[in-house]
């Protein structure tokens, strides 16, 4: 394979993006090393000076390493948001100066600035990231608007990744012990970040409704900038049986999807959500949002269910279909852990990408 340099955020952002990279570490092997840019302070920023003193410290760092190794291909991963583009510009370019090939892969995709980058700054976007080899989304609309605005080489429609070190030992037979043994109350879990475009208001408003006429109890799991704001929301609305359980990873990630019986994630806005990934992995029904990369793998009434952003009414009557009817949960359940086998586990993502690495190193 060919030796990569893979730039990535810092450890501190936790979410999707860290977590991906820290599964990729376990697997890529030695030809594949990592630059650490970006903000240091998630979810908190530094002085507009001191961000600027970091990234321009960053760039020298990048030019000194690239400058005295043998990379062959530089690897950014850009969000489609007009920070994170400005800021990766810059090392497209640095890695086109000295020869070496550049593959973005576009992690996270901002529908505003998609508007914006149509209507005011398409040049720009063409200037700088035309110049990449090769394109990685996580959507095949994201693939059709980049294909729109005249990139001619190969975008690969790629997913994230479920660490399979995660459902080591899980089997479907404690899938199906869950759902036949389980007693009249249900676990509901929500595991992402505690943000507003995360649908966040909406599922509590849902589970408020639902618990008029089941037995639940609801776990969010996550920490971010809105958190403070939902405890006090659940608070006023006197909303019982919530568990709060901050950021969870190892052990702690794997208990709350295991005791779950149905993942709900129901953002305004995604690129490819892991967790719904790793929910599917665990056979947990999931009910999501036709956003991002979801619609392009998302069975409806197979792998669960799928609703409008914005509808704590949707997901309240999705929430009532599943709970009455048990056989359908163990249905989809079974359904999502074997599709997640073969699609999203660590081994099978990543051969997929040594396969884009070898195909973007051997084209002239």
């Amino acid at each position: 394979m060919p030796k990569i340099l893979i730039l990535i955020p810092a450890a501190g952002a936790k979410g999707g993006i860290v977590n991906y990279f820290k599964v990729l570490k376990k697997y890529l092997g030695e030809d594949v090393r990592y630059f650490l840019r970006g903000n240091r302070t998630w979810p908190h920023r530094s002085s507009p000076a001191e961000e600027f003193g970091r990234l321009f410290l960053d760039y020298l760092r990048f030019i000194k390493l690239i400058a005295n190794s043998n990379f062959e291909i530089i690897q950014t991963n850009t969000s489609l948001h007009s920070m994170s583009l400005f800021r990766d510009s810059i090392f497209i370019l640095i890695s086109r100066l000295f020869g070496k090939k550049v593959i973005v892969f576009f992690r996270g995709w901002h529908k505003k600035d998609e508007v914006k980058i149509n209507s005011y700054f398409l040049s720009f976007f063409r200037l700088f990231f035309f110049k990449a080899d090769s394109f990685i989304v996580l959507a095949e609309d994201f693939k059709k608007r980049l294909e729109d605005w005249g990139y001619k080489k190969e975008i690969y429609v790629e997913t994230t990744i479920v660490d399979e070190s995660l459902i080591k030992g899980y089997t479907k037979e404690q899938i199906i012990h869950k759902y036949e043994n389980s007693g009249p109350g249900f676990n509901i879990l929500y595991l992402a970040r505690v943000e507003k475009e995360k649908g966040i208001y909406e599922f509590i408003k849902a589970c408020k409704k639902v618990r008029e006429s089941f037995d639940l109890h609801v776990t969010i799991a996550g920490d971010g900038l809105e958190l403070d704001r939902v405890k006090e929301f659940v608070a006023k609305e006197e909303i019982t049986n919530i568990t709060f359980a901050g950021f969870v990873s190892g052990t702690d990630k794997i208990e709350k999807y295991r005791n779950a019986h149905i993942y709900v994630l129901p953002s305004y806005t995604e690129g490819m959500p892991n967790s719904v990934l790793e929910a599917m992995a665990f056979g947990l029904p999931v009910i999501t949002t036709p956003v991002g990369g979801i619609p392009d793998f998302f069975a409806e009434n197979e792998m669960g269910y799928l609703v409008s952003p914005k509808t704590p009414d949707e997901i309240e009557k999705k929430l009532q279909i599943l709970m009455t009817d048990k056989k359908k949960m163990l249905s989809m359940a079974l359904f999502n852990f074997h599709f997640a086998k073969n699609n999203f586990l660590s081994g099978v993502v990543v051969n997929r990408l040594r396969l884009i690495y070898r195909n973007v190193h051997n084209k002239i």
